[in-house]
Order: structure tokens, then C-alpha cells, then sequence
């Protein structure tokens, strides 16, 4: 189903949640789960279209070693792990 107006892209719904996804633009992401997606516009002349992206997921990494508060936040591909954190170099206090 193609958006209203002159836009080529589509606007279907949220592959990860099937949240309605905004329209307009190449990149979205979805504000329900957080997915992030890339859409490529329609084919011209084609019957069939469909929205090819990568599903991302958020990560948020927690400072364990400090006070336990989100140190960073990452959109991951969906699937993936993460391993590490921070690590504070506790023996120069002034530059941890």
C-alpha cells in the first residue's frame, strides 16, 4: 500500500510490532519498539511493493563499576550481543 501524495515510498507497518510506521523520508524509526528501518522506494511500474530494511533493536550498556547508570545507548541489529562496557581507570582520578 503506497502512502498518500507524491512520495514513492511506502507505509506499511512495523515489521518487528506491526505499529503503524510515520510516513515520508528514507529512514524511520518505529516509535513503538524503537526499530529502525531504511526504505527503498517502489519500483516504477511494478505491482508488488515492500519495504526491504535492517532491524535494529536498542541496547542500552549500564556503567556497572560507577553508579550503575546508563552509560551509552545503541540501535544493534536485531540478533546481535553485545560484550564489554566501561571500564574507569581508577589509579588517575582526575581523567577516570
Amino acid at each position: 500500500m503506497a502512502e498518500s501524495g507524491d512520495s514513492p515510498y511506502i507505509a506499511p507497518h512495523c515489521p518487528q510490532c506491526g505499529a503503524p510506521l510515520p510516513g515520508g523520508g528514507e529512514e524511520v524509526t518505529c516509535a513503538h519498539c524503537g526499530t529502525y528501518l531504511i526504505r527503498r522506494p517502489a519500483a516504477s511500474g511494478s505491482g508488488e511493493t515492500f519495504v526491504q530494511g535492517i532491524r535494529l533493536r536498542p541496547f542500552s550498556c549500564v556503567d556497572t563499576q560507577g553508579i550503575g547508570c546508563e552509560a551509552f545507548r545503541l540501535l544493534i541489529p536485531a540478533g546481535w550481543t553485545f560484550s564489554g562496557g566501561v571500564q574507569w581507570l581508577l589509579n588517575n582520578p582526575a581523567m577516570p
